[in-house]
């Protein structure tokens, strides 16, 4: 897993190249790494990029589709081990283990180059999530990804897992005691 310091570096860098460009296409190449409640990945076409920085170990990317009253799709990245999230240009070689890539329109209207930002993990220990508002307030384990503390919250798991048994339960009885 990296370090705070390498996502805020990997995150501020990429937010420098990528905000305010539109995405133009969508290519998901392992649908293994997409989790989370934001529908396809290729709902990001169209979009505008309004945001990137770094949350927790993980790299958070806003956009804003402007679809309707849930507007804004957070992308949350984490890295995992191997993983990595380039901007590259768009026919630069397609690297092995290339999972996500998405083709980003000129920031500027001048500009001529046009570039990818692509998601790479060869081992798979990373993933992006997609969720639907604004994921600012919400934790990954929100976006549907399985929260712990959501399951412990359960009734019956908080007695089953209680170091104390509640009162109507007895220890059951050994025979010839």
């Amino acid at each position: 897993m990296p370090e705070l310091p390498e996502v805020e570096t990997v995150a501020r860098g990429l937010a420098r190249r990528i905000v305010g460009a539109t995405v133009q296409a969508v290519r998901l190449h392992r649908t293994d790494v997409l989790h989370g409640n934001g529908g396809p990945v290729e709902r990001l076409a169209g979009c505008r990029i309004d945001d990137g920085r770094r949350r927790g170990k993980q790299v958070r990317i806003v956009w804003r589709d402007g679809r309707g009253d849930r507007d804004t799709i957070s992308m949350i990245v984490h890295l995992g081990m191997t993983g990595r999230l380039v901007v590259v240009d768009r026919d630069a070689v397609l690297e092995p283990h290339t999972h996500l890539q998405l083709a980003l329109s000129p920031r500027r209207p001048r500009t001529n180059t046009s570039h990818e930002l692509r998601f790479c993990d060869a081992r798979r220990f990373g993933g992006i999530w997609l969720v639907l508002g604004d994921a600012e307030t919400r934790r990954r384990g929100d976006a549907g990804t399985g929260s712990s503390r959501r399951v412990a919250a359960s009734p019956t798991l908080r007695v089953a897992h209680s170091p104390r048994r509640p009162p109507s339960a007895s220890p059951p009885q050994k025979a010839g005691r």
